[in-house]
């Protein structure tokens, strides 16, 4: 087959791929919580199908089984189609969180029924260790060393054919739902040291055996995501070993395989695998004499059972149940006290003329106790409501032009009270007359030092101011006339006089 349609093979397959990757990620959902089972791959470790999957993983014991069926299609040197079927089982155990380990055994019948070919079959078993060598949440790396044992005839094992593989894993997790895998190794594929006479292998032998001799570089490419149903996992997966030793005539020979399907959890750590495969490498034109290449199947099915043990959760710490204590014994009865009575203070605050003072305000005390205040209604009256009997309560009256009045009364529902108030005096009054020589009347100003007020007198020449008690200058002036100045004390409650003449 000539390279362009090698190329053209291998390119439908990696657009496949992507388009699957494409429609895989435009349809994520959220996901409930893993099943152990669902990251048990080939080889019964984490993994997609074979491509492996670097993440930690908790020491455990994982077992997987599986039954395959796969259809060969007829080329030259094959003269008609063949059906493969075959069975995988496999232990994987992880002693430490970041390694484990893996033995596997693999088997294969293939069917012919032309030329009297009639049946081949063959199987191998393989051990494989793997390291986690790096990890965070969202990204891993790491190392995984795999070896087939391989026989010229099953069970035997022929140690000089011994296959050995070294490959690199990288997880990348772009979401919660979704994880993709990258392998990148070398394969020392020696299954054909195992057969003595490569040249007298039929077609159909060589189909069965899939040997090789020389360094195969292997590439894999997978993704994973959830759709719904939630718990099932979707994955699909790109695998190749390309053949290095054969030279670019056989490059697009190499085993390339597009793999799609999902797994579902069962009960008690169990779950399902579905797989659909797809073969795309050419197949060879002819067989020459020590030619040995690797055929696979161009398409197949497979189903699997796998097992891993379910995380338990701890169960929860129980708490001590405290002991019960007798109830503590009833309280003495207690004697009710007599409520006490209450009874209403009334009556009327009044001047010295007898009418009443509206608006007054009664300071109310019981003993060191502040009661609210009451104010006097438009006559003068009031009432004080909710005193106890026989209490002596402390009243004191305000209003504004009156002398503060004190009454200390015994609470006990008698007549009204009369209150009597009496208006009160000025501080101090200074108060007189400014005259000319003549005796007429001078509307003089008078200016009262320190801090006092200037006023005018009256037209007839009379004047009056308050004034709290002190010592003042008192000046009297008028336009025309001298000045003139006295000094006066004022006492508490005290009048001072002063008639005064200005002259010319």
């Amino acid at each position: 087959m000539r390279p362009f349609a090698h190329i053209l093979k291998v390119s439908v397959a990696l657009g496949s791929w992507v388009v699957l990757l494409l429609i895989f990620c435009g349809s994520a959902r959220a996901a409930e919580g893993d099943s152990p089972a669902l990251w048990t791959a080939e080889r019964a470790l984490p993994g997609f199908f074979r491509v492996g999957l670097a993440r930690s993983q908790a020491p455990e014991v994982a077992l997987r089984a599986g039954v395959s069926y796969g259809f060969i299609d007829a080329f030259t040197g094959l003269y008609g189609p063949g059906h493969r079927l075959g069975g995988e089982a496999a232990v994987a155990y992880a002693p430490v969180k970041w390694g484990m380990m893996a033995l596997d055994f693999s088997g294969r019948l293939d069917l012919f029924s032309w030329r009297g070919e009639g049946e081949n079959g063959t199987g191998e078993p393989r051990l494989t260790l793997r390291g986690l060598l790096w990890e965070q949440e969202r990204i891993g790396l790491g190392l995984q060393v795999d070896a087939r044992f391989i026989g010229s005839a099953a069970p035997s094992i022929d140690f000089e054919a011994t296959s050995p593989a070294i490959v690199g894993l990288l997880r990348v997790t772009p979401t919660d739902k979704s994880e993709l895998g990258v392998e990148l190794g070398v394969h020392i594929d020696r299954s054909g040291y195992a057969i003595d006479v490569p040249e007298r292998l039929s077609a159909a032998d060589r189909v069965t055996l899939s040997a090789s001799a020389g360094a195969q570089l292997r590439f894999g490419l997978a993704y994973s995501q959830r759709l719904p149903p939630e718990k099932t996992l979707w994955l699909a997966e790109f695998r190749t070993d390309l053949l290095l030793d054969q030279g670019a005539a056989y490059l697009g020979q190499s085993p390339m395989t597009l793999s799609i399907g999902a797994r579902h959890p069962l009960r008690g750590g169990l779950g399902l695998e579905g797989r659909l495969e797809l073969g795309f490498s050419a197949r060879p034109s002819e067989f020459t004499s020590g030619e040995l290449i690797p055929i696979a199947p161009r398409a197949g099915l497979s189903v699997a059972l796998l097992w891993a043990p379910e995380k338990k959760q701890p169960p929860a710490p129980k708490v001590p149940q405290p002991e019960e204590e007798p109830p503590p014994p009833p309280p003495p009865a207690q004697k009710e006290e007599p409520k006490p009575v209450l009874v209403e203070i009334t009556g009327r605050v009044i001047d010295e003329s007898g009418a009443g003072i509206p608006d007054a305000e009664i300071r109310i005390a019981l003993g060191e106790e502040q009661l609210p205040s009451v104010w006097t209604n438009e006559d003068g009256s009031f009432r004080i409501e909710g005193i106890e009997e026989n209490k002596t309560v402390s009243l004191e009256v305000h209003s504004t032009g009156f002398d503060i009045a004190k009454r200390t009364h015994e609470a006990k529902g008698e007549a009204p009270l009369e209150i009597l108030l009496y208006e009160a005096l000025p501080r101090g009054l200074v108060r007189g007359s400014v005259r000319d020589v003549l005796g007429g009347p001078l509307p003089a100003t008078i200016q009262i030092e320190p801090d006092g007020p200037t006023i005018e007198a009256e037209p007839d020449g009379s004047f009056q101011v308050e004034l709290a008690p002190g010592t003042y200058r008192i000046i009297f002036d008028h336009p025309g006339f001298g000045r003139e100045m006295r000094s006066v004390t004022v006492i508490e409650h005290g009048v001072v006089i002063l008639n005064i003449g200005l002259a010319r």
